[in-house]
């Protein structure tokens, strides 16, 4: 088993694996620097897509633009401390991404717009039902802070 920390440049890394004797002692490791790991996490998955060069799905697509990655970086710091899973981060056609998170029957799909502004879906698969609840979305980018009901949505029972 291995553990990430993230380091004082925001990276993470693994760092420590217990011997199998161990494995039955939990470790709990602190923030790094005042971040939290799952803060740390999710803000290098974003930084992976960052990575992408000009025309990276093979369509012409554009990297990641500054807006989208500014918004991005807004919107986990608005969903820190929630208890909510480090988000699956994916790259969509014309400079966005998407942050995909998923709590027993909810999903949340969060995707930020090249500008920077947030279009989001949540779906609520009500057990019997074939779709569940439905309800979709959009943030303007100076509004990030609502994200936050969001996150909150997730996790409440």
């Amino acid at each position: 088993m291995s553990t990430s920390v993230a380091s004082a440049q925001g990276q993470v890394r693994t760092s420590w694996s217990p011997p199998p004797s161990s494995q039955s002692c939990p470790v709990t490791l602190q923030p790094v620097s005042g971040e939290s790991v799952w803060l740390a996490t999710a803000e290098s998955a974003i930084a992976e897509l960052r990575k992408l060069g000009p025309n990276w799905d093979g369509y012409g697509s554009p990297p990641l633009t500054e807006a989208a990655v500014k918004t991005g970086f807004t919107v986990l710091r608005k969903l820190d401390g929630l208890g909510i899973p480090v988000p699956l981060a994916v790259p969509v056609t014309g400079g966005g991404f998407a942050l995909e998170f998923q709590v027993a029957r909810k999903r949340l799909e969060i995707e930020i717009l090249p500008e920077g502004d947030i279009e989001y879906l949540t779906a609520n698969k009500i057990p019997g039902l074939v779709e569940g609840d439905l309800d979709e979305g959009t943030i303007p980018a100076h509004r990030v802070f609502e994200v936050a009901r969001l996150g909150n949505w997730l996790v409440e029972l």
